[in-house]
């Protein structure tokens, strides 16, 4: 009887282990490649999902931004704007120096992929702003590195990623209009998502 019950244990415990295993493989490797991006949903906030930069697969085409191998992580959006502004941020302590991350926006599909535009990230953030997108086209986002992170632990290879709407009143011939009055009647304002004029 107290073998049967050691035996049981032993079950549960390798359950439990491969369990575990699985799911951190599938949140490091699930959008390794164009094949299998993870869908962002564009929005007027930016609404983060987490990414992994840990053993990011070589991938093409060869990079726009920077030179060698780009070590990729891939995602999809659908366009409900002419403009998109990504964002990745909240690295993981192991995304510096030779690390830091690039961001680049194709349009096409993964057997031909056209290059819209690419950046390198700073120190702690990285933006990428776009315009000139087809409304209801979806659009691959590749972030990636030139020199492949390997070292454990995984969560040190963490970003956040998200990708937003301008403002309403992002252009000039957009200005919300201000009412002059005796007193101030406030009206909200935001930057977030907001683009320099291209």
């Amino acid at each position: 009887m107290k073998s049967i019950c050691l035996s049981r244990k032993l079950l549960v415990s390798l359950f439990l282990f491969w369990a575990i295993f699985i799911s951190v493989a599938n949140k490091t490797y699930a959008q390794a490649s164009c094949a299998s991006p993870v869908a962002l949903t564009q929005g007027s906030t930016c609404t983060t999902t987490t990414g992994n930069l840990r053993n990011a697969v070589g991938a093409t085409p060869a990079p726009t931004c920077g030179s060698g191998t780009a070590y990729s992580v891939w995602y999809t959006f659908t366009a409900t704007s002419t403009k998109a502004t990504v964002t990745i941020n909240n690295f993981g302590s192991n995304i510096t120096g030779s690390f830091i991350p690039y961001i680049q926006i194709f349009s096409g599909t993964c057997a031909g992929l056209t290059s819209i535009a690419c950046v390198q990230a700073g120190s702690t953030t990285g933006i990428l702003n776009t315009s000139s997108l087809t409304i209801g086209v979806v659009y691959y986002i590749r972030v990636y590195t030139t020199t492949q992170g390997t070292a454990s632990p995984t969560n040190k290879w963490d970003f956040n990623i998200c990708v937003q709407i301008p403002p309403a009143n992002d252009d000039c011939s957009n200005a919300t209009s201000l009412t002059s009055a005796a007193t101030c009647a406030n009206t909200a304002g935001t930057l977030s998502g907001s683009q320099r004029p291209l």
